[in-house]
């Protein structure tokens, strides 16, 4: 999950309903952000540090993921806030683009004690349905042109794109997204089928 989700209540919620998390997290969460930073800090030279390491090449760049995993140790005061982590992921990137290398250094929280492997796997496929679904509000509605200047009018926008996006992916006329959105854009009918049913 995003770091956005990356709340106490949030992850209680995941848990009591018997579900799992891995969320992101960022330096917004301050002490809980450190104590991690600083959990790998004192484990890099560890070689016993769960480790899985990806690499891929294409369209001009190579990439180098390294995924570590540790358990969650917090102090008391920590844990009394977070009690449902039992492991911390740190996805170390660096990437190289026309000779130029840039590193980057992710941090993840977790309820499940998997092997790095696992947990990569998880993360790339919350990242793909994430990048499938900006592409389809691309390609469809052409977000990315939109010059909207006030953040509270660009979320309206984003918030009716997704929900138009969910009403044509139910109609079951088998045709492509962008031609359904031009249909009912053109025919009363079809966008009353749409929106009624």
């Amino acid at each position: 999950m995003d770091a956005l989700h990356c709340q106490k209540d949030t992850m209680a919620q995941i848990v009591q309903q018997q579900g799992d998390f891995v969320v992101q997290l960022k330096a917004n969460q301050g002490k809980l952000f450190q104590h991690v930073q600083q959990a790998f800090a004192t484990n890099y030279d560890d070689p016993q540090l769960p480790e899985y390491v990806e690499k891929s090449k294409g369209h001009g760049r190579s990439e180098v993921r390294r995924v570590m995993q540790i358990s969650a140790t917090l102090p008391a005061s920590l844990r009394a806030q977070w009690p449902h982590i039992k492991s911390f992921i740190e996805i170390g990137t660096e990437q190289e683009i026309n000779s130029k290398i840039s590193c980057d250094a992710r941090f993840y929280l977790s309820s499940l004690d998997v092997a790095p492997k696992n947990v990569a796997h998880i993360i790339r496929s919350h990242w793909g349905i994430e990048n499938q679904l900006h592409w389809v509000l691309d390609v469809v509605f052409r977000e990315d042109e939109l010059s909207v200047s006030d953040a509270t009018g660009a979320a309206h926008i984003a918030l009716i794109n997704r929900v138009a996006l969910a009403l044509l992916k139910q109609n079951k006329i088998k045709d492509s997204t962008r031609s359904k959105r031009n249909r009912a854009g053109w025919n009363s009918k079809f966008r009353s089928q749409l929106l009624f049913g």
